[in-house]
């Protein structure tokens, strides 16, 4: 009866740990219930998983007489990789404001399975805050004299779970691609998934006229990038963003601009998907982590011919791939990257902001193979004054940065091994 009795809110529960402290007795803990699902699918959403995390989750508190749930966050179709996800910064944030003391998780993998920042939480920021942490099925209790910490070693376990998923995937995304199967959830513009088998590809009876006559415009009426989106726009042709929006919901939202824009004429025009081709792995990412993404080179590109109806000619298809390279000549995304070489990866991606307007500086490779950072606001919208920095230039400053950081490093060491002999 007295644990019922119990208030749940920041300020009863302070008057309760005081009054608590007062009597000698137990303090009592604000806690936070913490639940993640990496991924909310049909099946999972049947069986409600994130609501048994939760069930769970109470159950063990009701069965404490020393913690009282202040707060529930929840993250669905959140990665466990990483810690960017909503639900577990607001905790983070609450924890920061003293609003709780306490955090209740299902295992040491719904905190995350990235072992180095789980164990890094755990060991080091809860206690920093002064934050009990428990999780419930590993059997871990941060406040018993004799938790065990290897029990963080499931963090690694977890983590290479998670590496050997991502391996998995990845191999059975290959598998589908050389079959020509579709596995790709999005599709362009003027193609849509077969309603009778989801891995086929057909054209959207609506969109795919549409597609047509924008390859017409551009090889017959050789018309531009701009022309061809005027043409549209004066025409009232919603764009492809809004049309997939109002597809979908029948309607059109005002923060949605169904306008048709150049540069999205130019990338339709290059998408072997049209001419009834699949080209897959044509950028590569760290599909683990979810943070990179590269450019690969051609050829590790999987290009499987004929694996659904073209929405254009491949004769209609062929003839604006030329008109393209005449127009492009040899850049990189019409044209061979630069004499065949790989295409400059940028190290510092959205690291690098203009001095002036704070927009941020991408990397461009010239003809004459030389490599410049350059304003993104100045590239697109000629928003901000021309400028630019050689990525030689910028190397050179951050070794410099690091060379001292090391260098400070060194003797900070070697003044710690003199004061340590003179001990």
């Amino acid at each position: 009866m007295a644990r019922k009795s119990r208030k749940t809110d920041f300020v009863n529960t302070g008057k309760v740990a005081a009054e608590t402290a007062v009597k000698g007795e137990k303090p009592v803990f604000r806690a936070g219930l913490y639940a993640r699902l990496s991924l909310e699918s049909g099946a999972n959403k049947e069986r409600g998983t994130i609501e048994n995390q939760m069930r769970l989750l109470k159950k063990f508190v009701e069965g404490a007489d020393d913690i009282v749930v202040e707060r529930e966050y929840m993250d669905v179709s959140k990665t466990g990789t990483n810690f960017e996800r909503d639900g577990f910064e607001e905790m983070m944030r609450d924890i920061r404001d003293g609003r709780i003391n306490c955090v209740v998780v299902k295992d040491l993998s719904r905190l995350g399975r990235n072992y180095v920042e789980a164990g890094n939480y755990v060991e080091r920021i809860f206690p920093f805050f002064e934050v009990r942490f428990i999780a419930v099925t590993d059997g871990y209790d941060s406040a018993r004299e004799d938790a065990d910490l290897s029990v963080c070693m499931a963090n690694i376990f977890n983590e290479f779970y998670s590496r050997d998923l991502a391996k998995k995937i990845r191999s059975a995304y290959r598998s589908h691609w050389k079959k020509g199967s579709n596995v790709c959830g999005n599709l362009a513009y003027g193609l849509m998934g077969d309603p009778l088998d989801k891995h086929r590809i057909t054209a959207d009876p609506d969109a795919a006229p549409v597609v047509r006559r924008i390859f017409e415009m551009f090889v017959n009426e050789k018309m531009g990038y701009a022309q061809i989106a005027k043409t549209l726009n004066d025409e009232g042709v919603i764009g492809p963003k809004a049309y997939k929006h109002f597809k979908r919901t029948k309607e059109l939202p005002e923060n949605y601009n169904p306008e048709w824009r150049g540069n999205t004429v130019s990338r339709m025009l290059c998408n072997p998907y049209y001419a009834g081709d699949s080209r897959h792995n044509e950028y590569g990412s760290d599909s683990f982590a979810e943070k990179k993404q590269w450019q690969e080179p051609e050829e590790n590109w999987i290009i499987v011919e004929g694996t659904h109806e073209p929405v254009v000619p491949r004769a209609l298809y062929l003839k604006a791939q030329e008109r393209l390279k005449e127009i492009h000549g040899n850049s990189p995304k019409y044209g061979k990257k630069n004499g065949g070489e790989l295409a400059c990866r940028n190290f510092y991606k959205k690291k690098i902001v203009c001095g002036d307007c704070g927009a941020t500086m991408y990397l461009i490779k010239h003809p004459n193979g030389t490599t410049d950072f350059v304003c993104g606001r100045h590239q697109t919208k000629k928003v901000c004054s021309r400028k630019s920095v050689s990525e030689n230039a910028v190397n050179d400053e951050v070794f410099r940065v690091i060379h001292a950081h090391m260098n400070v490093y060194v003797d900070s060491m070697e003044m710690l091994r003199r004061m340590n002999r003179k001990a």
